[in-house]
């Protein structure tokens, strides 16, 4: 078991990572959008200096143009990262798009570095993708229990689990968890709904389907996605 945390690009600098031998944490993982790869290399560079295994997610994946998920994985080939996942933020991606990332990331990265996904629940795929993921031959998937993650969540462990069915895995601490985490789901809301599968389809950040979930009312579904292919149309059209 290793411990691990996640530094958004943004919101920490190379300074705060301590040395190895002054923190109980093992490995530390950077968030980053594919613009900020050159400030997410410099957090990498310092926790490596400071004794810790790395990872790099480049999020949002599914937002970038065949040539730029290229010049980024040309320059994590290099950077002697010690693990990539491949990170499904807005929860687009169905098995086939999985399936042909994974293999050009295995592609470029080579067999020095690790590579793995991240996949988030919005149109209820990130179980499907993580059994894509894992019969091209990833590395690791993320999983949580019972889903938890923001927004529409990310792999239940529990199913990852079941569908593994390996006597080195116990999966009943999990479901012990399980039975806890049901209320607390309940509270805060996570996991498949209407409003986050809209953000999916449409690719764009589940900010908007947070905002619905916050809404006492109605979601009103049928506004909401009017509306989002109104603005992405709008978009569109101004970028021409």
């Amino acid at each position: 078991m290793k411990v691990a945390v996640m530094l958004d690009v943004g919101k920490a600098d190379p300074e705060d990572i301590p040395a190895r031998g002054e923190s109980v944490i093992d490995v530390v993982r950077i968030a980053t959008y594919a613009h900020q790869l050159d400030e997410a290399l410099r957090l990498k560079d310092r926790a490596q200096s400071q004794g810790y295994e790395t990872f790099m997610n480049v999020m949002a994946v599914s937002t970038l143009d065949p040539h730029e998920v290229d010049a980024c994985l040309k320059r994590l080939a290099v950077s002697g990262v010690d693990n990539v996942a491949l990170v499904d933020s807005f929860g687009a991606l169905f098995p086939y798009h999985v399936r042909y990332l994974v293999r050009k990331y295995m592609n470029y990265l080579g067999e020095g570095i690790k590579v793995g996904v991240h996949l988030h629940n919005n149109q209820q795929q990130a179980f499907a993708n993580s059994i894509a993921a894992i019969d091209e031959g990833v590395d690791f998937v993320d999983a949580t229990v019972h889903g938890m993650g923001r927004g529409a969540g990310n792999c239940p462990l529990e199913l990852l689990l079941f569908y593994l069915d390996n006597p080195r895995y116990d999966v009943r601490p999990i479901l012990e968890l399980v039975d806890e985490y049901a209320t607390m789901r309940d509270e805060l809301r996570w996991g498949y709904h209407l409003p986050y599968a809209i953000t999916g389809f449409f690719n764009v950040h589940p900010r908007a389907g947070i905002e619905r979930m916050a809404r006492p009312e109605r979601y009103e579904c049928r506004d909401m996605y009017e509306k989002l292919s109104h603005r992405l149309d709008q978009e569109a059209k101004e970028a021409i």
